[in-house]
């Protein structure tokens, strides 16, 4: 009983603090394995800072996602996993979840994480 009121209580607090179901999950990927899958599969089109502006960006009819903008960085880690996962439907983002581990996806996600600090 105890312990399901302190697990409840904090839920209350991380939603007063923005931190919706699927935070910390960047917290079980680790950024430097990240950084180097992202240079591989990220970077040409989200650039090396994360702002959209990688080498292929202007040759896409969708400009890539700034990565470390104020949208991004609202969305929780559950909801970027699902991007990366699954792509988004209309747009040049492919879904990685053929070529990446699950461990390789958090890995990622730890790294852009990471550019936004």
């Amino acid at each position: 009983m105890k312990l399901s009121i302190i697990l409840a209580v904090n839920g209350v607090f991380a939603m007063m603090l923005g931190l919706g179901p699927g935070h910390g999950l960047a917290e079980t990927g680790s950024a430097a394995n990240g950084k180097t899958i992202y240079g591989t599969h990220c970077l040409p089109c989200h650039g090396s800072t994360g702002e959209g502006n990688g080498p292929a960006a202007p040759m896409l009819d969708k400009p890539p996602a700034n990565l470390v903008g104020e949208d991004v960085r609202g969305d929780s880690d559950k909801e970027l996993l699902q991007i990366i996962r699954n792509g988004v439907p209309g747009t040049p983002m492919p879904p990685w979840k053929e070529n990446l581990s699950a461990q390789h996806i958090r890995d990622v996600l730890a790294y852009i994480r990471s550019l936004a600090q």
